[in-house]
């Protein structure tokens, strides 16, 4: 995977500490529209008993989202290449489009019966992210966004933030001055779901002894 994606070299600032903050943020965020949307994709295909049903609904769906949006198709190593290349040229509500849809196409993919992983989809997502967040503010490298998300959403997800971090620095080349920032998105990110998921589970707790 070393130098997968090629970006351009980084140069470290200040400043971009504090960015990276804001992208550890952003990146459990992401992390949390993904929960939500394959806890609404889960439910619906739970109604559904018979399991070729599902599995016809479900690959028709995502194969109708792949022909609508190629980026999605696949595990995302080559389509992460192809945005990168392209970023320039991608709009963002064609990069927030296909952010969604792989987060559905994933959801439904589980939810349906369809065996894989979802390391190299969740990576994928991360990085699109950062595609985004450099198209939004191209002030922000996108060197540094797209090293910082792609670590920082599979790193919180995973629960393996530290291999994260060097698969995130290997894939894109980052040198050795990128390895802060990144490391600070995906500690804020980790910190922040954990936050989020005692938080969920504390109301949860508050409700049942209510009840």
């Amino acid at each position: 995977m070393l130098d997968t994606y090629q970006l351009p070299i980084y140069e470290f600032r200040i400043g971009h500490l504090l960015i990276a903050v804001l992208l550890g943020v952003l990146a459990a965020f992401i992390l949390i529209l993904f929960a939500l949307i394959k806890k609404g994709v889960t439910a619906v295909f739970a109604r559904i008993s018979n399991p070729l049903v599902s599995g016809t609904i479900g690959g028709a769906l995502v194969g109708l989202i792949s022909f609508a949006l190629p980026l999605t198709a696949t595990s995302g190593s080559s389509q992460l290449a192809a945005e990168l290349e392209l970023s320039a040229t991608l709009g963002t509500a064609f990069l927030i489009a296909v952010l969604i849809a792989k987060m559905l196409a994933v959801a439904l993919s589980q939810a349906s019966g369809f065996l894989g992983g979802v390391v190299f989809p969740i990576i994928f997502i991360g990085g699109t992210a950062g595609v985004l967040v450099n198209n939004l503010f191209p002030g922000i490298p996108i060197a540094l966004s797209v090293g910082a998300l792609l670590a920082a959403v599979p790193g919180a997800f995973l629960g393996a933030p530290i291999s994260l971090i060097l698969i995130a620095a290997g894939t894109v080349g980052l040198g050795a001055a990128a390895l802060v920032p990144i490391c600070i998105a995906v500690v804020i990110s980790y910190l922040t779901l954990a936050v989020v998921r005692n938080y969920v589970v504390r109301q949860r707790n508050l409700n049942m002894q209510a009840d």
